[in-house]
């Protein structure tokens, strides 16, 4: 499984924790744009380690912890009132670290995020917290930061490319929703849903059929880039599978992964950032 192309990261990094590079590193978050190491610049060597509790820069070998206490800290709210017969501003709500739903809004008045926050239109979430439950706000930072990376040209790309994709299948009132999965986890999903084809059907099961072939090549036979043309010739020319095929190679050219599908929702994963590369 390639890496995907992630040319909002530097800027969505810079956003979330206030500062233009890690911790105790005199480089810039453009020298991690991939966020996958290692990495060398100036004689050093520099590797962005999984996100999460244990989340770290290593720069030399050196382990750089980079938890919640980097990310940017929303400024104490203040308000006017008068105490004592003179006007003082008084503190109503404390500083804190940046919250999801806040991060959000920051992104999006950077222009790094193409949906403005509490529009009913936009994009909702999977939590697997939650029991795997759909939320509105994301469900970490990690999270947010892996999908807003992709940047906003292509954020907009893949939301017509599911509404395409949906109206093909007969969801037209599929709602998008991203969910961010770990490289191995997204191998396994494929490869169940290939194995279990028969009773999945439809354009999930043409997506993960394809990504497993042409993840392994060589195994299968052929290329590992989607051919031009549905190579299904087996369905009939009115099937879906062509009718959808040039979105489902448009989204996986831009290295998203069709996951589910169903009348109320058309989920698409995005690659965790940072954890096992093979």
């Amino acid at each position: 499984m390639r890496d995907i192309a992630r040319p909002a990261l530097a800027e969505v990094l810079a956003a979330l924790t206030g500062v233009d590079g890690p911790p105790h590193s005199a480089l810039p978050w453009g020298a991690y744009t991939g966020a996958l190491g290692p990495y060398y610049s100036d004689g050093a060597s520099v590797e962005l380690l999984p996100w999460g509790a244990g989340a770290a820069f290593v720069v030399d070998d050196v382990k750089v912890p980079f938890g919640i206490a980097q990310w940017f800290t929303v400024p104490a709210a203040t308000e006017a009132r008068r105490v004592g017969g003179a006007l003082v501003r008084v503190e109503v709500a404390p500083a804190h670290p940046i919250m999801a739903d806040e991060a959000v809004e920051l992104l999006h008045d950077r222009g790094l995020w193409p949906w403005s926050p509490g529009d009913p239109a936009a994009p909702r979430w999977w939590c697997e917290f939650l029991n795997d439950t759909i939320i509105d706000d994301p469900p970490s930072l990690p999270a947010l930061v892996a999908v807003a990376s992709l940047g906003v040209e292509r954020l907009r790309a893949a939301e017509g490319l599911t509404q395409e994709i949906a109206a093909h299948a007969g969801c037209r009132e599929a709602r998008l929703v991203w969910r961010v999965m770990g490289r191995e986890a997204l191998r396994e999903h494929h490869r169940k849903t290939d194995r279990d084809g028969s009773s999945v059907g439809g354009l999930l099961y043409v997506y993960s059929h394809e990504c497993v072939r042409r993840a392994e090549p060589g195994r299968y036979g052929g290329s590992a880039a989607w051919p031009t043309e549905c190579p299904w010739q087996a369905l009939p020319s009115t099937h879906e599978a062509h009718r959808a095929w040039p979105a489902l190679r448009a989204l996986a050219a831009i290295g998203l992964h069709l996951v589910a599908l169903d009348a109320s929702r058309i989920v698409l994963a995005v690659e965790a950032i940072g954890g096992d590369r093979g």
